[in-house]
């Protein structure tokens, strides 16, 4: 198809807002992670933390960095199978 024959930005943009507005909130918070993941995987460790500090300020405190092993660690094992 020739661009010519399609207003192709109008036709994009028609696309996205379709697809947005079919989407659910946990596919969108989905698709959100994914491009944020993607977009801070370029960030080096002092570019990241500025953007942090930047929007969220003490978001970088360690009180306030949490990962999943930090949280599994002190989960309760109701199942008795280990952690």
């Amino acid at each position: 198809m020739k661009d010519n024959i399609v207003d192709r930005d109008a036709l994009q943009e028609q696309l996205i807002m379709n697809q947005i507005d079919d989407m659910d909130l946990k596919t969108m918070r989905y698709v959100l992670f994914s491009y944020f993941n993607s977009l801070y995987d370029e960030y080096t460790l002092d570019k990241l933390i500025e953007e942090a500090e930047g929007y969220y300020p003490g978001i970088c405190l360690k009180e306030n960095v949490t990962s999943f092993s930090a949280l599994e660690s002190t989960a309760d094992d109701p199942m008795g199978i280990g952690k």
